[in-house]
């Protein structure tokens, strides 16, 4: 029979596993705001193509300006 300091002894959790379930818990919620944005995303990856299909809208101009930008911020 364990007495009481030995019973919160046992039923204490390690600081490691306790950080990654808090680790864990975040990615999931992490994950699910992921999935409730994805429609949206797919929405403006899809006005897109359709107006570079369109000729419209140059890709390569977009995204070569982009492309520039993140390097000149390297």
């Amino acid at each position: 029979i364990l007495r009481p300091a030995q019973e919160r002894a046992a039923t204490a959790k390690n600081p490691d596993v306790e950080e990654l379930e808090k680790k864990v818990r975040e990615l999931k919620e992490k994950h699910c705001q992921l999935i409730l944005e994805k429609p949206k995303l797919q929405q403006v990856s899809n006005l897109l193509i359709s107006a570079n299909d369109s000729g419209d809208f140059e890709m390569d101009d977009c995204c070569g300006s982009m492309n520039r930008a993140r390097v000149k911020d390297c």
